[in-house]
């Protein structure tokens, strides 16, 4: 029984090895086709770029003066990627509905509490340029 037990485990840590090395060739993948997007010419798409800046003047709407450190970056880490970074210890959003119109602005939207106490809001914005070819 002992034997059977050890066979057992032996082929759940096979599984979880295989499941590991599957997830590592996904990811690589992702990587190469990430840095060969990167290393293509391209260009700035003007449109996704006014989308980015509608959405910040959205956000600086909605804190209405409040204190907030709002980082605005565009082409990091990647040429296409850009981002709008709020970071707060106390906010209340007075324009609920322009951020709300920020937020489906971007392509994606992330909240969260960093360990210094305060909290961080990121929009993130995709396609800020175009392969020429």
């Amino acid at each position: 029984m002992e034997d059977r037990n050890e066979m057992v485990e032996h082929e759940d840590a096979f599984e979880e090895l295989m499941d590991d090395l599957e997830e590592h060739d996904m990811l690589m993948e992702m990587a190469r086709m990430i840095e060969e997007e990167e290393s293509r010419p391209a260009i700035v798409d003007p449109a996704r770029v006014a989308r980015m800046m509608e959405a910040y003047r959205l956000v600086i709407g909605a804190l209405d003066g409040q204190e907030a450190e709002i980082a605005v970056k565009m082409h990091e880490p990647f040429k296409s990627f850009g981002c709008i970074n709020v970071t707060f210890r106390d906010l209340v959003f007075t324009e609920p509905e322009g951020l709300g119109i920020a937020v489906c602005l971007a392509s994606n939207c992330e909240a969260y509490a960093r360990a210094d106490g305060s909290s961080c809001l990121s929009l993130g914005f995709h396609g800020l340029t175009r392969p020429i070819f």
